[in-house]
């Protein structure tokens, strides 16, 4: 009798709870309902666990955000105690921190509350419970956009006509959002505009400060950027307009006068002598007696200007070639 040799292809293996089924492709195992149960239970419990790691990020984050929040506000309460602070060591501060409150409709109503709050804070800071009370209250009010420029405006004016900070609002509030995309010529004849400029480039500027100053340190270095620009910017525009002065004090023109040539000629991508020539007769009261020298001050102050203030260089070197040649 010849035995044969077993082959696993003739003889598969049978077993409890194991099925099979033939075909071309060979042979297909199907797993014991237990095994299905329990990838399936594991499944669930993976699930479960996926959901349970997104609600501990999630509360994570509320944390981590809450404690910004709490540092932040913490952060700036000092500072506004500092300002308090200094405020109560001048007589101008001492009326201004007593002065009654102002009308609720009065742009400068919610820095007068602020400055009433921060006087209550000195009065009763060994008081836990009132020091608390009003620095609840001090927080909610710095919660709303804008209460900076509103502060700083209040220190510096006293009083304004309603909606006279608006322009300096909207433009902080672009600045601290990382809105700003004007170019710096455009930028400049924005500010150039501004009634009480040269005070309200101060409440910016010192708004704008404080802002920086109060960043918590994980967060500055993401907004230090935007705020340094913008700092920038100002800076630029207040040494240019004491310039433009200067020439004008020279030239029997008023410094504003000057500040809106130098303005409209850096505006152009080029300047032709023709557009030059008509900016001339029609800029009064220069003479044409007095335009020689007017042009030899414009042409030094031109060469001045830090480079930020043109497009490039070749436009510099353009508008100083106009200038220096204007006669020839």
């Amino acid at each position: 009798m010849t035995t044969q040799p077993i082959n696993p292809a003739h003889n598969p293996p049978h077993s409890t709870g194991s099925s099979y089924s033939g075909g071309a492709l060979g042979t297909v195992v199907q797993p014991p309902a237990s095994a299905m149960k329990e990838a399936a239970e594991a499944a669930l419990s993976l699930q479960d666990t996926q959901e349970d790691i997104a609600f501990l990020f999630s509360a994570k984050v509320q944390d981590d955000q809450q404690a910004k929040k709490i540092r932040r506000d913490a952060c700036r309460q000092r500072e506004f105690l500092k300002i308090i602070e200094h405020m109560a060591g001048h007589s101008e501060g001492k009326n201004l921190l007593s002065s009654p409150l102002p009308n609720q409709d009065s742009e400068f109503a919610r820095a007068a509350k602020m400055l009433q709050i921060g006087s209550l804070l000195r009065q009763y800071w060994n008081d836990p419970a009132q020091r608390k009370t009003l620095l609840q209250e001090l927080s909610e009010l710095m919660e709303e956009a804008g209460w900076e420029v509103e502060l700083f405006g209040l220190l510096e004016f006293g009083s304004l006509n309603a909606n006279s900070l608006r322009a300096v609002k909207h433009l902080f509030q672009q600045s601290i959002d990382e809105e700003e995309k004007q170019s710096l010529d455009k930028w400049f004849k924005r500010v150039s505009h501004w009634k009480n400029r040269k005070r309200k480039v101060l409440v910016l500027l010192r708004a704008l400060a404080f802002d920086m100053n109060t960043q918590p340190t994980t967060k500055r270095g993401h907004r230090l950027a935007a705020i340094l620009s913008q700092l920038r910017r100002l800076l630029l525009f207040l040494g240019l307009e004491d310039h433009c002065k200067q020439v004008g004090d020279a030239c029997g023109l008023e410094g504003d006068i000057v500040l809106q040539e130098v303005l409209a000629i850096v505006g152009q991508p080029w300047l032709f002598k023709e557009c030059l020539q008509r900016r001339l007769a029609n800029l009064q009261p220069l003479s044409p007696q007095q335009q020689p020298n007017f042009l030899l001050r414009l042409h030094e102050l031109f060469k001045l200007m830090p480079a930020a203030h043109f497009n490039d260089d070749e436009q510099r070197e353009q508008i100083l070639e106009i200038l220096q040649n204007f006669y020839s």
